[in-house]
C-alpha cells in the first residue's frame, strides 16, 4: 500500500473515532448539565399511571432493558404529564439493578418528582447520575475512541500555536489526560452512593489520569522543553 492510501486511510480512521468521540462528548456535557440543573429543581407529588420494564433480547441471550414511565403531578395550580424517568442514555443490559430499584418505586402510585421551577414542564423521577452508563462512555471514550480525542486536542493546540506564536501542542497529552479523567472526578464526588465496585475502579483510574494531567500541565508550564520532544515525534 503506497503511503498517499496509508495516509488517506489513517485520516478516515481518526475521522470516524473523532465523530464518535465528539457524539459521546455531547451526551456526557448534556447529562452533567442535567445533573447539575436538577440539584436544585423542586420534590413534587406524582400519581403514577404507567411503569413498565421493557426488554429486548440480544445476540448472545443478554437483555436490553429501559423503563416506560408516565405519571401526573400538580405545580402551581396546573396539572403536567411527564415521561422521564432519569437522566440516562437509553436502554442497556448492564444497569438491572438500577432499574430493579426505580420499578420498585415505581410500585406505589403515589410518588415525588423532580420539577424544574422555570420550566414546570420539564421533570424526572430519579435525579441520579446513570454511573453504569457514565463509567462504560468514559471507558470507551479511550479504548478505542481516545485515538480521535488525542488528534483533536493536537490540532487545536497546533492551530493555536499558529495563531498566537506560542508553542502549545506539547500540552495535548497532559491536557487528553486531564480531559478524559474530568467526567470520572465529576461522577465520583457528586454521585459516590450510587457506584458500584466495577465502577469505582474505572472512575477511580480515570481520576487518577486527571490528576496526572493536571500536574503535568503545571510542570510544563514551568519547564519550557518538558514534552517538547514527544509531541514534536507525534505530529511530525
Amino acid at each position: 500500500m503506497s503511503k498517499r492510501w496509508e495516509k488517506l486511510l489513517g485520516t478516515i480512521v481518526v475521522s470516524a473515532f473523532s465523530f464518535a468521540a465528539i457524539s459521546l462528548i455531547g451526551l456526557l456535557i448534556n447529562l452533567f448539565y442535567l445533573h447539575a440543573s436538577a440539584s436544585h429543581w423542586i420534590a413534587t407529588p406524582a400519581t403514577v399511571s404507567k411503569g413498565e420494564l421493557i426488554q429486548n433480547e440480544l445476540p448472545g441471550k443478554s437483555m436490553r432493558e429501559k423503563i416506560i414511565v408516565k405519571y401526573q403531578y400538580h405545580y402551581k395550580n396546573l396539572t403536567y404529564t411527564g415521561s422521564q424517568l432519569d437522566f440516562s442514555l437509553g436502554s442497556d443490559n448492564f444497569s438491572s439493578d438500577r432499574r430493579h430499584k426505580q420499578m420498585q418505586a415505581l410500585q406505589n402510585e403515589h410518588i415525588s418528582v423532580w420539577v424544574n421551577p422555570r420550566a414546570p414542564t420539564q421533570s424526572v423521577v430519579d435525579r441520579s447520575l446513570p454511573v453504569s452508563q457514565v463509567s462504560f462512555v468514559i471507558f470507551f471514550l479511550i479504548f478505542p475512541c481516545g485515538l480521535g480525542t488525542l488528534f483533536l486536542w493536537v490540532y487545536l493546540l497546533k492551530g493555536f500555536s499558529k495563531i498566537t506564536s506560542i508553542q502549545t501542542e506539547r500540552y495535548a497529552m497532559p491536557l487528553w489526560f486531564f480531559f478524559h479523567g474530568s467526567p470520572a472526578a465529576y461522577t465520583l464526588l457528586f454521585s459516590f452512593s450510587e457506584v458500584s465496585f466495577g465502577s469505582f475502579l474505572i472512575l477511580s483510574f480515570f481520576s487518577i489520569l486527571m490528576l496526572y494531567g493536571g500536574v503535568e500541565v503545571v510542570r510544563r508550564r514551568l519547564n519550557p522543553m518538558r514534552g517538547a520532544t514527544q509531541i514534536r515525534s507525534f505530529v511530525h
